[in-house]
């Protein structure tokens, strides 16, 4: 009698959960809630159900172990009946610790993390890098056309040949190099678009209840924690991280300051000066390709950080706090 009233009194936890899980996003909004998956991935139910099952099939067990003698099970009822009320615990802390950390997301973010790190990675890639190799591949191929082309002074024989772009080619070779750089950038930066919404579409959907479940048997006890704390890592912590990355690059690199730094003054060779003179008279074309090369290279400069320093700091992050995270919730708590 005392397991059946502790059993309803569990059940009943779950469905409080379920409802405030819908009452909290519901009465917010999606954007408050991080993402609309929070409503429609029916995560909360699947969980209570499984919960609910769970629940049923210990009772069963405890009631065969006393039609049929076995103390044993009953022990390891006792055991994993408090890893089950453990899992309920955590389900209840995360609806409501989501829920009011949602606030501090819209103070942060200002909106859906996860719309905001693709519209951050979507402008990278395609307003820049797309557009930046771009202009690298069209530079390069018009640099190679113009080197092969030549001055012919005179007869065949006493003539003299004059190659007027032969520098071009050096550039072009540059130019090349830079190509092959942006093209990696934009596919690491579309890579990490990708992951997102893939971790956007399955993270609260399948890896959280799953965990949850996991979490109540021994033997599956620490893939059950780690996937409770992957998803959690995932879903809320990394795409926090591309918030943060945004809000690095408006306040730093974006700074006139450093806009106004050593390698952006040097792509000023617009201004018309002594040396820009004189390989105008060496090179008619050899000026306007520096002037190109040295200003790609300064985009380079600035987009090598966005696309491979602070991708990198965003999973050594997310990963730091999966690993300790899942430490924590592979603990038998309800061991003395």
């Amino acid at each position: 009698m005392k397991t059946l009233i502790i059993l309803l009194f569990i059940a009943s936890i779950a469905s409080i959960t379920s409802q405030a899980a819908q009452i909290i996003c519901g009465g917010i909004g999606s954007t408050c809630c991080i993402s609309s998956d929070w409503e429609t991935g029916g995560w909360i139910y699947l969980i209570s159900v499984g919960l609910s099952i769970i629940f049923l099939s210990f009772s069963i067990i405890y009631m065969s172990s006393k039609i049929f003698d076995k103390p044993e099970w009953v022990v390891w009822i006792k055991d994993e009946f408090s890893q089950a009320v453990i899992s309920v615990v955590i389900v209840v802390t995360l609806v409501i610790v989501l829920g009011a950390i949602c606030y501090i997301f819209n103070n942060l973010a200002g909106g859906d993390p996860f719309q905001i790190a693709h519209g951050y990675l979507n402008e990278v890639v395609w307003d820049k890098t797309i557009n930046f190799a771009t202009t690298a591949f069209q530079d390069s191929l018009i640099c190679q056309l113009v080197a092969g082309y030549k001055t012919q002074m005179g007869q065949s024989s006493l003539g003299v040949t004059f190659h007027q772009s032969a520098g071009l080619k050096l550039v072009a070779t540059d130019l090349d190099f830079l190509y092959a750089l942006f093209a990696g950038l934009s596919a690491s930066l579309m890579v990490q678009d990708i992951g997102l919404s893939i971790i956007q579409a399955f993270a609260f959907r399948i890896m959280l209840p799953l965990g949850i479940l996991f979490r109540v048997f021994p033997f599956l006890r620490k893939a059950g924690a780690m996937l409770i704390a992957l998803s959690i890592g995932l879903y809320i912590v990394f795409p926090l991280c591309f918030v943060m990355d945004k809000a690095v690059v408006d306040s730093v690199i974006n700074q006139p300051g450093f806009q106004n730094s050593l390698i952006m003054n040097v792509a000023q060779l617009q201004t018309i000066g002594v040396s820009t003179i004189v390989l105008s008279f060496i090179s008619p074309f050899l000026p306007w390709a520096l002037i190109d090369l040295v200003w790609l290279m300064a985009q380079a400069a600035l987009l090598l950080p966005q696309a491979i320093f602070l991708p990198t700091l965003n999973l050594v992050i997310t990963l730091t706090f999966v690993k300790n995270a899942a430490r924590v919730l592979s603990q038998n708590f309800g061991e003395g």
